[in-house]
């Protein structure tokens, strides 16, 4: 996978990926941790029992363009990156809520049936 690009340089828009922002909202919650950590609470939220293998190419390019640094076994996250997750963080909670407002008047298919189990 590409680097990711940081929303403060060459455009406007960042490309962290869901993982990447995963991380980055954790260590903001929380500070710098040992990305083991981080383990429970993104497993938590992706719904899956993860491992450090799972996290660890997402570790590495954040750490390459800057929103993370290693400091013995924590893992830092830079000012920039507190910046590019609540960026996203509003993004995210416009884009939700532009679906939930055309779900609520049904100009839209529901979304609703999209999120059902199959066979229910």
């Amino acid at each position: 996978m590409a680097d990711v690009v940081r929303y403060d340089q060459r455009r406007k828009l960042t490309d962290l990926s869901v993982v990447e922002f995963a991380i980055l909202t954790a260590l903001c919650r929380v500070g710098p941790h040992p990305a083991p950590f981080l383990l429970p609470t993104l497993g938590e939220w992706f719904g899956e029992t993860l491992g450090l293998t799972d996290i660890e190419p997402a570790i590495r390019r954040l750490g390459r363009v800057g929103y993370l640094a290693h400091t013995g076994d924590l893992l830092v996250p830079d000012v920039s990156a507190k910046d590019a997750v609540t960026t996203l963080y509003a993004m995210l909670y416009r884009i939700l809520g532009y679906d939930l407002i055309r779900l609520i008047s049904l100009k839209d298919p529901s979304l609703l049936d999209l999120l059902k189990p199959k066979g229910s």
